[in-house]
């Protein structure tokens, strides 16, 4: 199915902490589209955010309820949608996103993602605990950027670029423009 045979929505996927939120919210105003943050949603008609919900209730909960979600997303109309990373991740997540709207992967390169990963890091205070947070972050690149990949209909380099700038160049992609 091509883009244009599907839904009217504009999907947004990407890394934590690579900019994928603050590109959707700049998307979003930009084309007067309404902003369907999916983990936003299930924590409120749950009560609890999705690292609660796998806390309590295990990952097996949190899936379904993702997959609850993923189903209803083709029925939305001017979006700009924020899936979770566990509807990218399944396959018939990805289906249900590719009915939605186009997809978008925000990309940000291998190293950038590990400069923002410690950056997020250095903010966190911990208890002593310590891992290695650039062994951590390469080892999800190297993990997810396949499926983001295969997931996308476009796949946008963020390199170092503004989160406007490349909202900008998402909607001219979205509207049928070319982009530079």
């Amino acid at each position: 199915m091509s883009p244009s045979q599907r839904g009217s929505n504009l999907v947004v996927i990407g890394f934590r902490a690579a900019g994928v939120t603050a590109t959707a919210c700049a998307a979003a105003e930009e084309l007067g589209f309404t902003l369907v943050d999916t983990a936003e949603r299930i924590a409120e008609g749950t009560g609890l955010s999705s690292a609660e919900i796998a806390e309590t209730f295990g990952e097996h909960r949190l899936r379904a309820l993702e997959a609850g979600m993923a189903r209803e997303l083709p029925g939305l109309r001017g979006a700009v949608i924020l899936p979770s990373r566990g509807m990218v991740e399944d396959t018939e997540g990805r289906r249900l996103l590719r009915l939605a709207g186009q997809v978008f992967y925000v990309r940000p390169g291998r190293e950038d993602l590990i400069r923002r990963y410690l950056r997020q890091a250095a903010r966190i205070p911990t208890s002593g605990w310590v891992f290695d947070v650039a062994a951590e972050a390469e080892s999800l690149f190297d993990r997810l950027d396949p499926t983001f990949r295969a997931a996308a209909d476009i796949v946008l380099d963020a390199g170092g670029r503004r989160p406007e700038v490349l909202a900008s160049r998402m909607v001219a992609r979205f509207r049928g423009g070319r982009v530079l």
